[in-house]
């Protein structure tokens, strides 16, 4: 049932995505979807479906990993279908829609797929740092989103346990109906409050074991420098935002 879903899965592959620094993928992004929602030019959008084509073959992450994340979200998708011709009264206004949709869905999974949470962590931590100025921890903000999007993918699955369990006593969500599914919807959501609680116990376990302490400066194994090619594709990107407002 949520075996499609794949938001917050990292795939290990050795490609030149993956060597970016993570500022630069996380600005790079960010500046493509702001791109994305400014753009109302059906040429400029069939351009970013190609970049985006061309930067999937780069990263050496199977296409069908992008297909899941696609599926996964086709109601989400339906829906803005549906009240974009209700409102605009045009199917090519909804088609349009959804491919800025597909587009946004896509940059967010190469990102996702591309880096590693260390690498997130420490790329939000450098990219929130102005909040800093305002005496608000860029540290536990970035651990906050981080943990929030990795952990997604562990609670559908503990999900899918649960189901399969239930299916196990007997009970069958493929045939209920959609006022008996709410009903039963209990069955799932205890279970996943409780589990959620003990994973969250968990992690700062975790954390007090290794001595995490937000208040004090801390070091890394891991020392990530901006290249040449990091520079270039953030100016790349810079160039593609700047295009979407003519």
């Amino acid at each position: 049932m949520l075996n499609s879903f794949t938001i917050g899965s990292y795939y290990s592959v050795d490609s030149k995505i993956h060597h970016l620094h993570p500022l630069t993928k996380i600005i790079c992004s960010l500046l493509a979807i702001i791109s994305v929602v400014n753009t109302n030019s059906y040429i400029y959008v069939l351009i970013l479906i190609a970049l985006f084509c061309g930067i999937i073959y780069l990263s050496k992450i199977p296409f069908k990993y992008f297909t899941k994340a696609i599926i996964s979200a086709k109601y989400f998708l339906l829906s803005i279908l549906i009240i974009n011709i209700i409102f605009s009264g045009s199917i090519i206004s909804g088609v349009f829609m959804i491919l800025k949709m597909l587009l946004i869905i896509i940059i967010s999974s190469i990102l996702l797929f591309t880096t590693k949470i260390d690498e997130m962590i420490k790329g939000l931590q450098l990219f929130l740092r102005p909040l800093n100025i305002l005496k608000i921890s860029s540290d536990k903000v970035a651990l906050s989103l981080v943990l929030s999007i990795h952990f997604v993918p562990i609670l559908l699955e503990q999900a899918n346990h649960i189901i399969k369990a239930q299916s196990s006593r007997g009970l069958n969500f493929s045939e209920l109906s959609i006022k008996d599914k709410l009903k039963s919807f209990k069955v799932i959501l205890f279970p996943m409050f409780s589990i959620s609680l003990k994973k969250a116990d968990i992690i700062a376990d975790a954390l007090q074991v290794r001595h995490f302490n937000y208040n004090k400066k801390r070091s890394s194994i891991h020392f990530y420098k901006m290249t040449f090619c990091d520079i270039i594709t953030i100016l790349f990107f810079l160039n593609l935002l700047v295009f979407s407002f003519i």
